[in-house]
């Protein structure tokens, strides 16, 4: 004899057929038919699953208080890291796609590609064949993403499913404590905090040294770029003060007049062009020097926020 059923979501229908068990029905068990060793070894319990909280289990019978135990929503999460998974998860959809064979896609992220995928639960034909081709439009893409790495995530999150299970069970049946020494994140201890205080001290000092090293650089360049500026100045100075006062007694008198006086134009173009570099390489100086002051500032900001850093 065979048993059939039909089921439908209104899109897919499905017909499953069994074939039904033959043989004697399977007995059922009532208190009177245990003996009083069976009672007295295990105590009624009502499970009540809630909106908050995973299971809720009341011990006890009578009008006594009854003992309570139960396991919220949060911490049966917390046990079996499933938020940290997701978050995990939602960030590297976030992340550029790697580059997959085929056609340049017009999205970036895995995140643009889920978004955009029309969907697929509807009698509407036409719906259906384009989600079905931006399924395969996208397919390499998606292939890229969700590689070996995603299922090392998915295999951690069944671990952590497990872990969870047993973990609700075990503190539901024994009433044991839900958190120990064994369950507690090594992260928490107080040893491991003085650790990571020291490492983090530690790497502070190194920070702080290299910002130092480099802080000496910039000030040692701008020392030397403001000497080279003001070097040339003076050298500009002294010439224009012996060129400008009087060209025309750098001549011999034994030349005409008309000999000096072209003599003297002659340098004072000169000098109008040295003028002009010397212009152009002040500026260049002084815009070096001020870019320099800029990064000398930034570095004494990193050095102060990292020596406020406790």
């Amino acid at each position: 004899m065979f048993s059939g059923v039909m089921r439908s979501d209104g899109v897919q229908l499905h017909i499953v057929f069994s074939r039904l068990h033959h043989g004697p029905d399977m007995p059922v068990i009532a208190t009177p038919d245990l003996a009083n060793e069976d009672v007295n070894g295990f105590t009624l319990s009502g499970v009540d699953p809630g909106r908050r909280a995973v299971v809720t289990v009341s011990y006890g019978r009578g009008n006594d208080p009854h003992g309570i135990r139960s396991m919220s929503s949060k911490e049966y999460r917390t046990a079996s890291r499933e938020i940290h998974e997701q978050h995990h998860l939602e960030h590297r959809k976030s992340l550029p796609l790697p580059l997959a064979p085929g056609p340049p896609l017009p999205y970036h992220t895995m995140a643009e590609i889920e978004t955009n995928t029309p969907m697929a639960a509807t009698a509407d034909p036409l719906t259906i064949r384009e989600s079905i081709h931006h399924k395969l439009l996208c397919s390499e893409s998606a292939l890229a993403f969700y590689d070996i790495s995603h299922a090392r995530s998915r295999f951690e999150l069944r671990k952590g499913q497990q872990r969870a299970i047993a973990m609700t069970a075990n503190y539901i049946t024994t009433g044991s404590k839900k958190y120990n020494r064994s369950c507690r994140v090594k992260r928490h201890t107080r040893r491991n905090r003085k650790q990571r205080k020291r490492k983090a001290q530690r790497r502070r000092q190194v920070r702080q040294s290299r910002l130092k090293a480099e802080y000496d650089d910039i000030v040692q360049c701008i020392e030397r770029l403001s000497a080279a500026r003001d070097q040339q100045a003076y050298h500009m100075d002294q010439l224009l003060r012996v060129s400008l006062d009087d060209p025309m007694s750098l001549q011999p008198r034994s030349r005409s007049v008309t000999q000096r006086q072209a003599f003297a134009v002659s340098l004072n173009e000169a000098l109008d062009m040295f003028v002009s570099g010397h212009d152009h390489a002040t500026t260049t100086l002084t815009t070096e020097i001020e870019e320099l002051e800029e990064q000398k500032q930034a570095i004494q900001r990193q050095y102060l926020t990292s020596s406020g850093q406790r």
